[in-house]
């Protein structure tokens, strides 16, 4: 968008990035299964985690 604005603005002629791309790494089955899968709370599980610390005096 800034290179667009850049072009309209006629501070250059053409984008720098109009052919760029980022190669994607492929990766196996095996590699994905491999994977440590992170791990996060459910919302409501973290409210009541926070709410039960505010008891508790914890926070």
């Amino acid at each position: 968008m800034i290179f667009k604005k850049a072009i309209e603005m006629r501070l250059i002629k053409n984008d720098p990035t109009e052919f760029a791309y980022l190669k994607k790494d492929r990766k196996t089955i095996e590699e994905l299964e491999e994977q440590e899968i992170p791990k996060y709370m459910e919302k409501e599980d973290l409210a009541l985690l926070l709410q039960t610390a505010a008891q508790k005096g914890l926070d």
